[in-house]
């Protein structure tokens, strides 16, 4: 026990306990996106809408239910039922008994029969050996003949009795009988009234035996009824809530994919509805609100490309030309507008068009500098870095002129690594500094010396935070792409 007890076996289970801990959060995070994903798929989309629309025609069903039952004669006539289940219970009881007791006259009156004839054999024996006596006379016909008078006369008037009683139960048992089944089914038909087939089946789905059960003395009460009936209906407000948070949801996930026209045909597709804050508003119109904006953003988004189009498409005749200073000036306002689309744009698929045709223009304004004499006149380009750092290596500084800006005057993002952006950028000399920002944890600057062509240079990378990966002081070299 001391073994497996010991630091080296505690550190295992801990690393087995946290690869177990890991797997779980990633398995459980991989289903959510599993479950987001589904979403995309039009069936899955339509079967939501149509269950939706099922849940919310159940919900005006089990409304109207319940002021329907808080109106209707369901108690007067179930009052009148349960009169007729204790007529019915009563008379049934009194023809068993009279059964009963007519069965046990019958077996009295048989076993007296079985008497009477060993009686009278007797009798008739005696007579014929003594054919000169008076019947009186002799014993066994006396007793034969008490017999009759004493024993088998009163059972028979006892038989016929009970006879007359099993009839007259009998004949009050079908009477109450076809009573309580006339009254159950003028109160089922009420019940029928009140409660809406589809409605009564949640019911009977949801809590068994069935709203007319087999045994017609088994009718529920109203209030039984009215019970299930307000369970039910909260359960389909639950199911109601819950239809609005994911149509919401999924229009939100439609959105955040850009997919407008899904979004559209999906909220076009459900049922109107109160909105998702219970306030009386159309949730349709709500739904709506998110697609419009988001697709006003992006068109948005759209006009500063195009806009920026409009210059790049010049700057393209411009440096074709050799007038390398107007197509630079051209490419610099290409890239400002097409930076603010970028900014404003939430789509991937457009972002990622942005900083294609960026990094396009950035490496046009690279190929004017270099063929441009003293290349160190203008930094604009993108520059590949080299720095010692053993968890990022490597990424690109796109540097460009800030708009309308004589000299030195730059602004620069970064590809790759943490994405930095700078906060500013100076050149002095041939010195160049980048001082950059990730987060208020993650902060530092480059500094490079420059050769002489402004091409390439060594320097270091200085953190200035001192959090986690993020401190500490590496070499680094540059070079303009």
């Amino acid at each position: 026990m001391a073994r497996l007890t010991s630091p080296k076996y505690l550190v295992i289970l801990g690393i087995v306990l946290g690869f177990v801990f890991l797997t779980h959060t990633s398995l459980s995070a991989q289903d959510s996106r599993t479950a987001e994903r589904k979403w995309s798929d039009l069936s899955h989309r339509e079967m939501f809408a149509f269950n939706m629309k099922y849940n919310l025609k159940s919900l005006d069903e089990c409304i109207e239910s319940q002021a329907r039952l808080a109106k209707s004669k369901a108690d007067e006539l179930y009052q009148v039922y349960l009169s007729h289940v204790d007529k019915y219970r009563k008379a049934k009881a009194a023809c068993v008994k009279a059964d009963s007791e007519f069965k046990a006259a019958e077996r009295a009156v048989e076993e007296a029969q079985k008497e009477y004839d060993f009686k009278n054999k007797e009798c008739e024996e005696k007579k014929g050996k003594n054919p000169q006596k008076d019947y009186k006379e002799i014993r066994e016909c006396v007793d034969f003949a008490n017999f009759i008078m004493n024993v088998v006369g009163p059972r028979r008037k006892t038989l016929d009795k009970r006879r007359e009683d099993l009839l007259l139960n009998n004949n009050l048992y079908e009477k109450s009988s076809l009573d309580i089944v006339s009254s159950a089914r003028d109160y089922d038909t009420e019940v029928g009234k009140i409660i809406s087939r589809n409605i009564g089946r949640v019911m009977e789905d949801n809590y068994g035996g069935g709203l007319y059960p087999p045994d017609v003395t088994m009718r529920r009460t109203p209030n039984e009824l009215k019970d299930r009936l307000d369970k039910v209906c909260d359960e389909i407000r639950l199911k109601r809530k819950y239809d609005i948070e994911q149509a919401n949801r999924i229009t939100v996930l439609l959105v955040e994919d850009c997919q407008f026209d899904d979004a559209d045909r999906f909220v076009a597709s459900l049922p109107e509805f109160a909105g998702i804050s219970f306030d009386g508003k159309s949730g349709k119109t709500e739904l709506e609100k998110p697609i419009s904006a988001a697709r006003e953003r992006e068109d948005d988004a759209a006009r500063k490309y195009e806009e920026g189009q409009k210059y790049y498409r010049p700057g393209q005749v411009e440096e074709k030309a050799g007038r390398v200073s107007q197509a630079r000036d051209l490419y610099r306002n290409a890239i400002a507008k097409l930076q603010e689309g970028r900014a404003i744009s939430k789509c991937d698929s457009r972002i990622q068009q942005f900083d294609k045709v960026i990094l396009t223009l950035n490496t046009a304004l690279a190929r004017l500098a270099s063929a441009q004499k003293g290349s160190c006149e203008d930094l604009s380009g993108a520059w590949g870095h080299k720095t010692i750092k053993p968890d990022c290596n490597t990424s690109t500084w796109n540097i460009t002129k800030k708009a309308g800006a004589k000299g030195h005057s730059y602004e620069a993002t970064e590809s790759g690594c943490g994405n930095a952006h700078a906060k500013t950028v100076t050149f002095t000399g041939k010195h160049l500094r980048i001082d950059w920002s990730i987060s208020s944890a993650c902060e530092g600057y480059y500094y490079w010396n420059l050769d002489p062509a402004c091409k390439s240079g060594k320097g270091r990378l200085v953190f200035t935070s001192t959090t986690g990966q993020c401190k500490g002081s590496f070499e680094s070299n540059v070079e303009r792409k």
